[in-house]
């Protein structure tokens, strides 16, 4: 598909840092004497090599941060320094040139495999697709045009912070253009504010590029819901063999406990948290409909775990409640039907949401407003070694979740809500 993320940045670190050290090694500034930081009067060339610096020195030391960002980044701060240094005449322009061609080389080959890859989604994407609909839940529909709207914005905000930097650098500069170095102190003051107005340039124009490769993603590939098969290693982090999502462990949702007679979940949730008493835009604004089940509740504490029948308990099963918020939900024997798909997958540019599939429909809750993150190849599978930690005592029964399509058991304990035993991956 692609290569990842290492191996799509470290080269193109060590390229930045061989040019780094290349150059200073060839210029032997320790040995130059002591003289003005420029000759003659500053120049706008003078300017943007001082930012062009600041900038790629920054990336020798960050470059790490900007992940797959840095492929992007680095070619384009090196053609910066290489042109701004062909200009002022230094010796060593030639090193940074090199430095620019091969980090664009490397470039380009990243952008021949996001094509390919899209091709090869897009064409994946028509021939498995089939005649059936789902309907998306209108949560989804909003949340999938925020993420959009997140890009956008970000690039909007980019692109309006570069041009009013530029606007700063452009009105310093007529302050100091032709001014020798002594006149300013060695410290011209339209370089420092060149160097953010730079980074902002830089950044606006891959956030930019990142907006037009999802359109362009999206609409090759088209809208569709695709279904992952269950303990796979999928396109993008995720578990879509789960009975549920696992931030709903040992949870209860408000509005049941609210309206069920005799349920202490949501009374012992505004007493153990105070911002429910003191916080007003707390209480405002909290939309989400999950609370923390409390282990003596009558309705869905530890006892009424353990007082179900296995049959009843199956049943059930998909409920938060009757799980520890140690363990992880059931995973699906391949081959069974899932509850949750990822809609609109158009590869690594647009890499969709995991939604439930329930009743037909694909939705999220209020606060899932993510995208999914794309599995890299050293990323474990959906496995994990928590399945086989379980308590060292204290266990009441083992119920056996094969015949409905689980992969393992359910372990419930005296005094521990169920852990899910799966079987051992083969």
């Amino acid at each position: 598909m692609r290569f990842s993320m290492p191996l799509s940045m470290v080269p193109t670190w060590m390229i930045l840092i061989a040019c780094a050290m290349g150059t200073f090694i060839a210029e032997r500034p320790w040995e130059a004497p002591e003289g003005p930081l420029w000759q003659g009067g500053l120049t706008v060339y003078t300017v943007f090599e001082g930012a062009a610096w600041m900038s790629m020195m920054g990336l020798v030391f960050g470059c790490w941060a900007f992940a797959r960002f840095a492929v992007l980044l680095v070619p384009l701060v090196l053609t910066g320094v290489a042109y701004t240094s062909s200009h002022t005449g230094e010796t060593t322009a030639g090193v940074w040139w090199v430095g620019a061609a091969l980090t664009t080389i490397w470039l380009v080959v990243h952008v021949v495999m996001s094509v390919r890859q899209l091709h090869y989604v897009a064409k994946l994407a028509k021939s498995a697709a089939t005649t059936e609909t789902m309907a998306l839940g209108a949560t989804l529909q909003t949340n999938m045009a925020k993420a959009q709207r997140h890009s956008i914005n970000w690039a909007f905000g980019l692109t309006i912070a570069a041009v009013l930097a530029w606007t700063v650098v452009r009105w310093v500069m007529g302050l100091e253009l032709g001014k020798t170095s002594q006149e300013l102190d060695d410290f011209p003051w339209s370089a420092l504010w060149a160097l953010p107005a730079l980074a902002l340039s830089v950044l606006a124009v891959g956030q930019i590029a990142k907006v037009v490769w999802r359109a362009i993603s999206r609409a090759v590939v088209g809208n569709y819901v695709w279904q992952v098969p269950p303990n796979s290693l999928g396109p993008v982090m995720g578990d879509f063999s789960s009975a549920g999502m696992n931030d709903e462990l040992s949870t209860v949702k408000k509005s049941l406990a609210e309206v069920t007679p005799g349920c202490l979940c949501w009374t012992e949730s505004q007493r153990e948290d105070h911002r429910f008493d003191d916080d007003e835009d707390f209480m405002e604004n909290l939309k989400i409909d999950l609370i923390a089940a409390t282990d003596y509740c009558v309705h869905h504490g530890i006892d009424a775990v353990n007082s179900l029948t296995p049959q009843d308990f199956k049943r059930q099963l998909e409920k938060g409640w009757l799980w520890s918020e140690h363990t992880r939900f059931p995973l699906r024997i391949k081959g069974a039907a899932q509850t949750a798909v990822l809609v609109g997958f158009a590869g690594h540019g647009f890499t969709g949401m995991i939604a439930n599939h329930r009743g037909g429909a694909a939705d999220v809750r209020e606060w899932d407003t993510d995208l999914a993150w794309e599995r890299e190849s050293a990323d474990a599978d959906v496995w994990g070694s928590e399945d086989s930690l379980l308590p060292l005592g204290g266990e009441v029964d083992r119920i056996d979740l094969h015949d409905d399509g689980w992969a393992g058991f359910a372990v419930r304990f005296k005094h521990e809500r169920a852990w899910f035993l799966a079987d051992k991956q083969e």
